[in-house]
């Protein structure tokens, strides 16, 4: 007679956690949300962290870790991973975690498949935190397709992820959709009189495109002069960025307001905002506009990715990808209507506020671990 086994200890291997973005927020979350759960988590960082924001998260929740001492000089180099994983194989195989879940698979993973002494029957599960594509092909390791084959089974945030891993990666394996975790929180009042203070939410990196916002808000100026943008946010892009107002003589009508925590920081930067406007290039499900659907916001962002899945006609407003002049009309356009920014806040909450249960995604992905083990 045969017993269903229930899943006990899982491996997290992420190759980074110094940005406050959205692969480090659900690689946190997610352990502390397992431990919930009874699960016994440790996580296996590839770099020594640079912000000790997400460290002090785990340790508060008393979840076990590991990290080397020492920073990549470049980040193509693969040395610091190697050895980090034969430092820690012995332990590794010893603890025998029942699944190990890679967000990324990356330089950390591929390291562990590669080591002689490694246990190669643990299943590996990978949650991909892009779209994969041409335009997104610098951020995965030369190597990766090579050892897509060792994986058990990707979890897709999004159709348009999934359909990358299938068609750029050529993936032949189980794909299961499991929707972003993210953390809900209290709907904040709506304040129409405040609709010319708008923000941008993220990393302060190229892709995210806020160079392209900057440029958009130079020409929406002239049009609304009362308009300001607040950027909070820090990234290697920050000092580019901030040359770049100043050369446009932007300063009085674009403030940069530095970093905000998540989870709880996000809150207090909510409350001063009715429009939101994130510009990436490129994204799979971006946490941000999750977390501000759910907080009843409008937002206003760029057609890349999953964002069309998330952001419908009458929750949210979409422009070109890449296009200037279509995110300041339509910047332009949303506050001319501003009798349907009310209507649209509440939408936007319903739309993604089922789909976005995070107790319930958590279930799926223990379920998932469940079947693996059996």
């Amino acid at each position: 007679m045969s017993t269903n086994k229930k899943v006990k200890k899982i491996a997290i291997f992420c190759d980074f956690l110094s940005a406050l973005g959205g692969c480090e927020y659900y690689n946190v979350l997610l352990a502390k949300c397992l431990k919930e759960n009874g699960i016994e988590v440790r996580l296996y960082i590839g770099e020594r962290p640079v912000l000790h924001y997400w460290i002090n998260e785990l340790k508060s929740s008393n979840i076990f870790y590991r990290t080397p001492h020492i920073f990549h000089k470049n980040l193509e180099e693969r040395n610091i991973e190697k050895k980090f994983v034969s430092n820690y194989v012995d332990e590794i195989n010893i603890w025998s975690p029942d699944v190990i879940h890679t967000h990324p698979f990356g330089k950390l993973t591929i390291s562990w498949l590669e080591n002689k002494f490694s246990k190669k029957d643990i299943p590996i599960v990978v949650t991909e935190y892009t779209t994969p594509s041409n335009n997104t092909s610098h951020w995965f390791d030369k190597e990766y397709i090579k050892y897509l084959k060792k994986v058990s089974i990707y979890i897709a945030t999004c159709q348009a992820v999934e359909d990358g891993i299938k068609k750029y990666f050529h993936f032949k394996g189980k794909i299961v959709k499991i929707p972003h975790l993210v953390v809900d929180s209290k709907i904040e009042k709506v304040n129409l009189n405040n609709i010319y203070s708008m923000a941008f939410l993220g990393r302060l990196s190229p892709e995210k495109g806020v160079s392209s916002l900057i440029l958009a808000w130079n020409f929406l100026i002239q049009k609304v002069p009362q308009a300001k943008l607040h950027i909070y946010g820090g990234g290697n892009a920050e000092g580019y960025l901030k040359g770049l107002v100043k050369s446009l003589n932007l300063e009085n009508s674009i403030i940069f307001e530095g970093l905000y925590k998540p989870y709880v920081g996000i809150n207090e930067v909510v409350k001063k905002h009715l429009i939101f406007i994130q510009p990436s290039h490129f994204e799979s499900i971006p946490t941000t506009i999750i977390e501000l659907m759910l907080r009843q916001r409008v937002v206003i962002a760029s057609n890349v990715g999953g964002i069309p899945e998330l952001i419908k006609k009458q929750s949210g407003y979409i422009y070109k990808n890449g296009s200037v002049e279509s995110l300041a009309v339509k910047i332009i356009n949303v506050l001319l209507n501003k009798r349907n920014l009310e209507k649209i806040a509440v939408n936007a909450r319903n739309s993604v506020l089922k789909k976005y249960n995070i107790k319930i995604n958590v279930n799926k992905v223990i379920k998932l671990y469940n079947s693996l083990i059996n």
